[in-house]
């Protein structure tokens, strides 16, 4: 009874607007009852029998079954079009899938090379292997030494956890020490920001300090996680190599050899009631710490944030009904009407697929997401939130940051200065960041993004000034060089005029004092020799400056100077610059952009640990 009277009180229609075409149906009603009256007044006066040969329809009564006919399949099928609904579906996203939290080690014990070519890259190699094996499920990444960061929250997009593996290392973290508490304490966060009950979480490491046991097992009980711990490292252990050059060194000045003390930690994962494996070679740790099967209090429903109010439709089971009243209706002969049907002009053609059927826009487009296809799902979602998130994810970023700026959240406006910032607008990304700010001034995330772009904002400006400064340097060297080349024209002229002028008036004077003739024969050697020597000088000069241009242009090249090089001929025609002269300078400018995430995870986290020393001065890192 309770089951049947919460049935009745959840019964609505999902389409309520069709029941307006239940009037032509009582207005058919209506008719029939008047007929059917007007038959009744003639019984009370006539003999049946001559009533039937009397009425003008007397002949077609046998058809009159047909009304009642149509008007009970025109009630069902008006029922049926407004979609009667009483129990809920289970949600079409609804998916029993894990959530998984991997806490990382980064101490600097884990660059030991006891472990070939160091535990770290172990490590990386064998989350790469756990991530790729996760096909469904959500996915979080911690690193922790002194003091816990979150490298990227619960996600079901296992690529991008993958992705910010190879920029890990010791020497991104703020402080040092194996502070496992505070990677707990941070999972827990995560999990109760995502809306899961529990998760399991996977420690890489070498130590499991004792000290922390109690600690540790305690958070776990309280943050609703399972512990499964993966030992990187040997008993024996190695030297620190430290980037720089040398081995760690203790306060005494002896080199530190971390060991890895395989069953004491074997216990404290026993005492807490997890699992602890040593980090293999095939894939037998990962069986060990995360089997297949997983238990229902671990499932996680991910389609609650996305989905709500998904009714059973009745609809299909009540349009049933209409197949018995259609047989009633067959006549013989009514199928020649078909070729006559098909002549008939067909309307114009929409694309139509039979999922479309049975699933909305926004669950097909949920389902192209899940199978990797994020530009398909783009096309497919209704909702701008989630249209955002697949174009952001086909790397269709000006379409992202469109879709997003339909949302009225913070989260939407944050996610609006991503897109933007991708994009390659970062002055339309701050004002994004400052918009999601106003909403919600404790956004971490929008804060530390927008200072992340205010960093790139003044390093192009100061690229822009560089070159204009360069640039005012170039057109200061032409105008020199072009001073300098007129000036050796210029000397090269009058020494040719003066060389003439000698010339004419040594051939005057020979003409007008032929007895001199002799001495100036004798004298026009050193005459020869010295015109000789002058024009030896002019070439040397000439190509000394030559090679000195020569020697620019090739410095200028070898530095990838993107400007316009020098001009090798003395051509008095104005040569123009190459037409691709932007470009270049920006894909110069492309270049000097330093491609390492490691420093922005370097001062994320220098800021988070900031953070928490205004917040509490006492608190004293776990070493």
């Amino acid at each position: 009874m309770n089951a049947t009277f919460s049935a009745l009180s959840q019964f609505h229609f999902l389409r309520p607007l069709w029941l307006l075409a239940l009037l032509p149906a009582l207005l058919l009603f209506a008719w029939l009852l008047r007929a059917r009256n007007r038959r009744g007044a003639w019984r009370t006066v006539i003999d049946p029998a001559l009533l039937r040969v009397l009425l003008l329809d007397g002949p077609g009564a046998a058809r009159r079954p047909a009304l009642p006919l149509l008007l009970c399949g025109w009630l069902i099928g008006v029922i049926a079009l407004a979609g009667p609904a009483w129990e809920r579906l289970p949600q079409p996203l609804h998916r029993n899938q894990d959530a998984l939290v991997i806490a990382l080690d980064l101490s600097m014990s884990m660059r030991a090379q006891d472990m070939q070519p160091s535990r770290l890259e172990r490590a990386r190699f064998k989350l790469a292997d756990i991530l790729a094996a996760r096909r469904e499920g959500l996915t979080a990444l911690i690193v922790y030494a002194g003091d816990a960061h979150v490298v990227t929250p619960l996600s079901d997009d296992s690529h991008t956890v993958e992705s910010m593996l190879s920029a890990l290392a010791p020497e991104i973290m703020p402080s040092q020490g194996s502070n496992l508490p505070a990677a707990i304490e941070a999972a827990t966060g995560l999990l109760h920001g995502a809306g899961v009950a529990r998760a399991r979480l996977l420690v890489v490491a070498d130590s499991f300090p004792a000290a922390q046991q109690a600690e540790v097992g305690r958070l776990l009980r309280h943050g609703g996680l399972s512990l499964s711990l993966l030992a990187v490292g040997t008993s024996a252990g190695a030297p620190v190599p430290l980037p720089e050059g040398g081995f760690l060194r203790d306060s005494a000045g002896g080199i530190v050899v971390p060991a890895t003390d395989l069953p004491g930690m074997a216990r404290a994962v026993a005492a807490s009631g997890g699992r602890f494996s040593e980090l293999t070679l095939d894939d037998s740790d990962i069986r060990t710490l995360l089997p297949t099967s997983i238990s229902p209090d671990l499932a996680v429903d991910d389609g609650n944030s996305r989905l709500f109010d998904q009714w059973q439709d009745r609809a299909p089971w009540l349009a049933m009904l209409l197949l018995p009243l259609a047989s009633l209706a067959f006549r013989r002969g009514w199928l020649l009407l078909l070729p006559l049907c098909m002549l008939l002009p067909s309307p114009p053609a929409a694309a139509f697929e039979w999922q479309d059927l049975w699933l909305t826009p926004d669950q097909q487009g949920a389902r192209a997401l899940a199978a990797q296809d994020p530009a398909s799902a783009a096309k497919l979602f209704r909702s701008p939130d989630w249209r955002g998130s697949a174009a952001y994810a086909a790397g269709e970023y000006a379409a992202a940051a469109e879709s997003f700026a339909h949302g009225k959240t913070a989260a939407a406006d944050y996610n609006r200065g991503n897109a933007l910032a991708r994009a390659g607008q970062l002055q339309e990304s701050l004002a994004a960041y400052d918009a999601a700010l106003a909403v919600e001034p404790t956004l971490e995330d929008a804060i530390a993004n927008r200072k992340l772009v205010e960093d790139l904002l003044k390093q192009q400006q100061q690229q822009q000034q560089q070159q204009q400064q360069q640039q005012q340097q170039q057109q200061q060297q032409q105008q020199q060089q072009q001073q300098q080349q007129q000036q050796q024209q210029q000397q090269q002229q009058n020494s040719d005029t003066q060389s003439a002028n000698r010339q004419g008036d040594q051939q005057a004077a020979a003409e007008n004092n032929p007895a001199g003739q002799a001495q100036q024969d004798e004298s026009s050697p050193p005459q020869e020799s010295r015109n000789k020597d002058t024009a030896a000088q002019r070439e040397e000069q000439q190509r000394e400056e030559q090679q000195r241009r020569e020697a620019e242009q090739s410095q200028q090249a070898a530095s990838g100077d993107p400007r316009r090089q020098e001009p090798q001929a003395t051509s008095g025609e104005d040569q123009k610059p190459p037409v691709d002269e932007e470009d270049q300078a920006l894909e110069q400018w492309l270049r000097q952009v330093p491609d390492d995430p490691g420093a922005l995870l370097r001062r994320k986290f220098a800021y988070e640990y900031q953070r928490k020393r205004a917040a509490n001065p006492d608190q004293e890192n776990v070493r």
